[in-house]
Order: structure tokens, then C-alpha cells, then sequence
């Protein structure tokens, strides 16, 4: 039975990228830290105005939950984890493109 080591730096390399992931996803929840979003934090957590964020909330199949709030119920409030898995569909899609 032959044993393969691997260095120091093999190591690290590898597990900088197990926990590259997990990293990414922390840094964009410590940015969207409450459950619900208003459309101000919603664009500033996915990067995209304020146009774009209704377009989407409007387009059918979209990954973004929302629900209305207020005094009304006129104004809108953003799913963070929905942000993140919309956030991520655009990240992959861009990769594949790539």
C-alpha cells in the first residue's frame, strides 16, 4: 500500500478552495444581515438599480421572493436568501459564458 503526502502548501491550496464557497456566501450574508430586505439594501446586496431589481421581481420564474409591507402594503421587501440564490444563478451563468 503506497501513501501519497502532499506539502504544506498543496494543503492550503486545497483548502482554500473548500472553503472558498462558504466564504463567499458569509461575506454576502453579513452584507443582507436581516431576513427581508427594503428595494435599497435588495440593490446594494445583488449589485443592480432600482429598475432592474422591479424588472426581475416582475419577470415570470424569477429566483427573487417578495412580499409587500408597509402602512398599505405598497412597498416591496426582498427574501435575502432569495437575493443570494438569484446572485448566484447570474455568477454561474456568467462562468459559463466565460
Amino acid at each position: 500500500m503506497a501513501y501519497h503526502f502532499i506539502t504544506p502548501e498543496e494543503l492550503e491550496e486545497k483548502l482554500q478552495q473548500a472553503l472558498a464557497p462558504i466564504q463567499k456566501k458569509i461575506a454576502f450574508l453579513e452584507k443582507i444581515s436581516p431576513l427581508w430586505l427594503d428595494t435599497k439594501q435588495a440593490c446594494k446586496a445583488i449589485g443592480v438599480c432600482q429598475k432592474t431589481l422591479e424588472n426581475e421581481r416582475k419577470r415570470p420564474g424569477t429566483l427573487i421572493r417578495y412580499k409587500y409591507e408597509g402602512e398599505k402594503a405598497t412597498k416591496p421587501v426582498y427574501c435575502a436568501q432569495s437575493l443570494h440564490e438569484y446572485n448566484e444563478s447570474k455568477t454561474i451563468k456568467r462562468g459559463l459564458a466565460a
